[in-house]
């Protein structure tokens, strides 16, 4: 969301620079992480907050609570009905009922632009239909080829291993894991117990890993390392800092500022590994990415396609090679 607000802010200082009086005094509004700052010109909203903004009242609470839950909510129904743009960034979630209900309530918004890289790609062909109608049919259609063809995008090379399970006891121990009583992996083993077992204490996987990112480190190429438990992401951070390897971890309870500083960091080679959790899957502006390792697993397509957008943004070698 900051980094929105910051792109916007240098378009309307550029066209102040270059003589557009209609800029002057303006500002960028922000509704999230907190705050409610809204502005006449343009502001930028974070679906969850305003998803929750609009919830009804909770009769389970106390007169007081309701009559604020009221107001709050009439307080955002209004500010949606006085829009006339919208910018549907990550559009694809418009298939859900929060960002739908948002879209739904925006009745004056006639001119509306979604942006997403996986449009009308989920199973859900409901999910699919609340896109279509939130935004209308695609318009145009910007391919990966085209914007790696006009330097926008770096072209991926794309390594994929074969591991085999070997049981990380050691990793085990480090995260006192007391719902894996044994280490045994078949067939028959349920799916949260093979995830923990196969992705994150799975040591000749875990290994492979550090390897990579020692590998990439080492050819000057910041890493990021995608995963999907929290657990994982603090045993990978001990496991490369045990070999000299810079690394830092955020995830869902991290706040912006710790988020930001984390990117600054991995930009300004302070770090020279940023693990992150599905926080970073969305909405996260990374160009100083030289290699992202999917160290999560997952089947999902659209996640998927997300994660490895991290690392596609086009970069300067001369920056990267230090």
């Amino acid at each position: 969301m900051y980094q929105m607000k910051r792109a916007f802010e240098g378009a309307l200082n550029y066209q102040i620079a270059n003589g557009d009086k209609f800029w002057e005094g303006k500002s960028v509004g922000v509704i999230g992480d907190g705050e409610w700052n809204p502005r006449r010109a343009i502001t930028v909203g974070m679906v969850q907050t305003l998803a929750a903004r609009l919830k009804e009242p909770d009769r389970s609470k106390s007169k007081e609570e309701q009559v604020k839950q009221a107001r709050i909510r009439e307080q955002t129904l209004k500010y949606l009905s006085l829009v006339e743009f919208v910018i549907a960034e990550e559009a694809h979630e418009a298939g859900g009922d929060s960002y739908y209900r948002i879209m739904d309530h925006c009745k004056n918004a006639h001119y509306r632009m979604a942006l997403t890289a996986t449009p009308f790609m989920r199973d859900d062909q409901e999910a699919n239909m609340r896109l279509l109608a939130c935004t209308g049919p695609v318009l145009i259609r910007v391919t990966e080829k085209m914007l790696i063809d006009r330097g926008v995008l770096a072209r991926p090379y794309f390594r994929y291993h074969a591991v085999n399970y070997a049981p990380d006891r050691a990793g085990l121990t480090e995260m006192k894991d007391a719902a894996i009583s044994n280490t045994r992996l078949g067939r028959s083993t349920g799916w949260q117990r093979a995830y923990k077992l196969g992705i994150i204490y799975n040591q000749q996987r875990n290994n492979l890993i550090v390897q990579e990112v020692v590998r990439s480190v080492s050819l000057g190429l910041p890493v990021m390392l995608l995963v999907l438990q929290k657990n994982h992401g603090r045993l990978l951070q001990k496991r490369l800092e045990s070999v000299g390897v810079r690394a830092k971890f955020v995830f869902g309870d991290s706040n912006k500022d710790e988020r930001q500083k984390a990117l600054d960091e991995l930009r300004d080679g302070v770090i020279q590994v940023l693990i992150g959790s599905t926080i970073m899957d969305v909405g996260v502006d990374v160009p100083a990415v030289g290699c992202v390792i999917l160290a999560g697993g997952g089947k999902a397509e659209v996640a998927l396609r997300q994660r490895i957008g991290r690392g596609l943004r086009a970069k300067r070698m001369d920056r990267m090679l230090r």
